[in-house]
């Protein structure tokens, strides 16, 4: 967690008076670099003259041999947003430090049995108190945005269903500990589709939506567009009536109260931020909007290498955190006209060796009447069939129905040889 170390001062020299927060919930004996944790500890001595912590400030205090380091650290915060995040990122690697240790010391204590066992319970109850206190805090910051409503309804199944029930016949459901893979070809609806199962899977479990693509206020446009079978050019145009708007903000306490779905829409997020991001909030499920725009930890030269270091990352946080990711993949225009295989996918070969599941979204032209058919193809399945359903998408609505009018059911197909 040495990035999220350096994250945090950096914010800290970035903007001290913002910070003041970070001194009530982090000491430097929380630190595992002892450079940094020098550092926060000559921040706190500068804070109780009364002088500003800046980069400057630390230097001339520090000394010239830790110039370099102040550098990096102000250099690696991308800016304050992700502050909260960085403070949630250090107390997760300090607690697993604190436990490590913990259990190691008990190793060697000699102790009998009961007296290991009184030591583990409170190992353990201090563990609980640290993790409780940290919660109500993070469920006091949720609040302030969509609203604490934790639900972990089903968490000991394998998968989580996505609100599409004849999808969730053929799959199972979203694969726990997973990667999903949704790709269509630009403008094929995969934004439309991954949200609306989102929102489903949140009524009742946290749901992180990461959008690289497009602003918050777009995703809600959709979303409400959707719930209340209004046309989403009425958001955009700030056309809603004083009936619709009314609407609206009924809908939105309706969200508050029932769902938890976490919209963040930073740039350029990275598989370091979106782990802490994960630590602070806590999600099951975690929409990644989309591959192509997820920044790799190292740049190089050839493009697939990078997929592979984003698609091998996004399935190890997925094992290392206990969550579902789905993740949106652009597919190419060639594919058009003919059923999605995939080869089709940009970085193909990562993703179908990383991915659990594996869905190629098939849309016809919605004509005039901004409605039309598409299909989820399902490619890959580890748990379960493969096969197709069918959906009407009203574009303008963001909304896809499943057809089941005439009692259709998914169409399974059988599983190649992989």
């Amino acid at each position: 967690m040495i990035w999220a170390e350096k994250s945090l001062l950096g914010c800290m020299m970035m903007a001290p008076e913002d910070c003041e927060g970070v001194y009530g919930r982090v000491r430097p004996e929380m630190f595992e670099n002892e450079a940094l944790a020098r550092m926060f500890g000559c921040c706190q001595e500068l804070r109780k003259k009364g002088l500003r912590a800046d980069a400057t400030t630390l230097i001339e205090t520090l000394g010239e041999e830790y110039k370099a380091l102040v550098l990096e650290c102000a250099e690696t915060a991308p800016g304050l947003a992700g502050f909260e995040s960085y403070i949630a990122c250090l107390r997760e690697g300090w607690r697993e430090r604190a436990i490590l240790t913990g259990l190691d010391e008990l190793r060697i204590s000699g102790m009998d049995a009961s007296g290991l066992t009184r030591a583990l319970g409170q190992l353990w109850q201090s563990q609980q108190a640290l993790e409780e206190a940290e919660g109500e805090r993070t469920a006091k910051d949720w609040k302030e945005g969509m609203g604490d409503f934790l639900g972990w309804l089903g968490a000991d199944r394998p998968a989580l269903a996505t609100g599409f029930a004849g999808l969730d016949r053929l799959t199972g459901g979203l694969p726990q500990r997973g990667v999903t893979a949704i790709s269509a070809r630009p403008g094929g609806g995969k934004t439309s589709f991954a949200l609306q199962i989102a929102t489903q899977v949140s009524k009742g479990r946290r749901v992180l939506y990461q959008s690289l693509e497009m602003p918050r206020e777009q995703l809600y446009t959709c979303i409400f567009a959707r719930a209340l079978g209004l046309d989403s050019a009425l958001f955009r145009d700030r056309a809603l009536t004083p009936a619709q708007r009314q609407r609206v903000a009924q809908a939105a306490r309706l969200l508050e109260e029932k769902y938890s779905l976490i919209i963040d829409d930073r740039d350029c997020a990275g598989l370091q931020q979106l782990e802490a991001n994960i630590l602070r909030f806590k999600p099951l499920v975690v929409v990644v909007d989309h591959l192509g725009l997820l920044t790799p930890h190292k740049a190089r030269s050839q493009r697939n290498e990078e997929l592979a270091g984003l698609t091998r990352g996004l399935k190890q946080l997925a094992m290392k955190r206990r969550v579902a990711v789905v993740e949106l993949v652009q597919a190419g225009r060639s594919s058009e006209g003919r059923p999605m295989t995939m080869g089709d996918m940009f970085g193909s070969a990562t993703i179908e060796q990383d991915a659990d599941l594996l869905i190629g979204l098939e849309a016809e032209d919605p004509g005039p009447g901004g409605e039309g058919r598409a299909r989820a193809r399902v490619l890959k399945n580890r748990a379960g069939a493969l096969g197709c359903v069918e959906f009407y998408w009203r574009r303008r609505y963001h909304q896809f129905m499943e057809v089941q009018a005439r009692g259709e059911q998914p169409r399974p197909e059988r599983k190649g040889k992989s």
